[in-house]
């Protein structure tokens, strides 16, 4: 006996994934349901899923302890989280104007270094919370294997333009050109 074929309706219903799904909570502003369901999925959805799933929390446009609870819950079941799990967590803290929180999950960074990114995200939590001179002394600070960065010093030189202090900013992009070799065309303000 040979299977019916699908209706035309059938074909055409989307699939679920729990990606999907979680996405689709977070869509309707279900933040609680979606972490949830994050929770049972867990394992199927990987470190990728996770990270889109902590991506879309931490950009969520609930309250901030609301958010940075659920994006924390997220967070604890990446095992372990990845360089961009760590980003995603820095720059929420610090859009959400919480930059101690920010520089602890950089310093809680296990089994991975800080990459630029982390750095510059950190960078952009310091400066917006007006903590210029901590953004500059983790600039100073940085590994030697970040000195070239382009996006660490754009951050850098935004952060100390931002708050005025142009001489500063000035005189840290003289430092890097003193000593990259990377193109200036890549700087922006």
């Amino acid at each position: 006996v040979a299977a019916a074929a699908p209706s035309s309706a059938a074909a055409r219903q989307p699939v679920h994934t729990p990606l999907s799904s979680v996405l689709a909570l977070l869509r309707a502003g279900k933040l609680r349901d979606a972490v949830r369901l994050a929770s049972v999925h867990a394992r199927a959805l990987g470190t990728r899923g996770l990270n889109a799933i902590l991506d879309a929390v931490a950009k969520h446009h609930g309250s901030a302890d609301e958010v940075t609870a659920a994006a924390e819950r997220v967070f604890a079941l990446l095992s372990p989280p990845d360089l961009a799990s760590y980003s995603i967590m820095i720059t929420m803290h610090g859009r959400r104007g919480r930059p101690h929180a920010a520089r602890r999950v950089f310093d809680g960074m296990q089994a991975v270094e800080p990459n630029e990114f982390c750095y510059s995200a950190l960078l952009t939590a310091y400066g917006r919370a007006g903590m210029v001179d901590q953004a500059l002394t983790l600039y100073r600070e940085r590994p030697r294997r970040l000195m070239q960065q382009p996006a660490i010093l754009n951050t850098m030189v935004r952060v100390l333009a931002n708050s005025g202090r142009y001489d500063d900013a000035l005189q840290v992009f003289d430092a890097y050109t003193d000593v990259a070799d990377a193109p200036l065309d890549v700087f922006t303000v």
